[in-house]
């Protein structure tokens, strides 16, 4: 199962080379959303602040972060829905 993140604005802390390496070892996607262009995709998954990570299993979103993440975080979060 590939664990799929909406990102909501600049959703992390992580320089790209770090956020690269915690996706491959998670097998998860990664989308990132400009919120000012994307408004109505920002509402439907209820993004009431910037940044905001949205964790979507199977195409349903299951859990929401709002705030800079840091690589530990994002460990965790993936471990969790890992099969």
């Amino acid at each position: 199962m590939a664990t799929r993140t909406a990102e909501m604005g600049r959703a992390i802390s992580l320089d790209d080379a770090d956020l690269e390496t915690v996706v491959e070892d998670a097998d998860a996607t990664v989308l990132t959303i400009d919120i000012e262009s994307n408004l109505e995709i920002a509402v439907e998954f209820g993004a009431q602040s910037a940044p905001t990570s949205v964790q979507s299993v199977d195409g349903q979103p299951e859990k929401q972060l709002r705030g800079g993440q840091n690589e530990r975080a994002l460990r965790e979060l993936f471990a969790r829905y890992r099969d």
